[in-house]
């Protein structure tokens, strides 16, 4: 995932929703098998940890991955770096998940966005 259009561009950086944290365990099984390096977002972290891990998606190259539980993603967070978004199972609640996609679709987006 970390392959990039331009130099300018940086690398394609996707995040991955799930409104079950179990889901997310078994993701995190086949990007550690695969070295890729990634990022959790859930309701377990603190709000400093919350902060430095979306500081680690936008900043950090080598982090190609967020893992994001659908509650933990509603609350303003602005993801500009990832061009990718992936809804791994659909929730009761439209509007919260349209909250989620909208964390790669700011002011400050440069590329298109794929919702999946």
């Amino acid at each position: 995932m970390a392959y990039s259009n331009s130099s300018i561009e940086g690398p394609i950086k996707a995040i991955v929703f799930s409104q079950w944290t179990s889901m997310l365990d078994l993701v995190e099984i086949s990007l550690n098998q695969y070295c890729i390096q990634y990022r959790r977002l859930d309701g377990t972290l603190t709000l400093s940890s919350r902060d430095r891990t979306v500081k680690d998606l936008n900043t950090d190259p080598k982090v190609t991955v967020m893992l994001m539980s659908l509650k933990a993603g509603n609350l303003g967070l602005n993801m500009v770096a990832a061009c990718h978004e992936i809804l791994l199972d659909l929730w009761w609640n439209p509007t919260t998940e349209d909250q989620d996609v909208d964390r790669a679709h700011r002011i400050a987006q440069t590329r298109p966005v794929t919702v999946t």
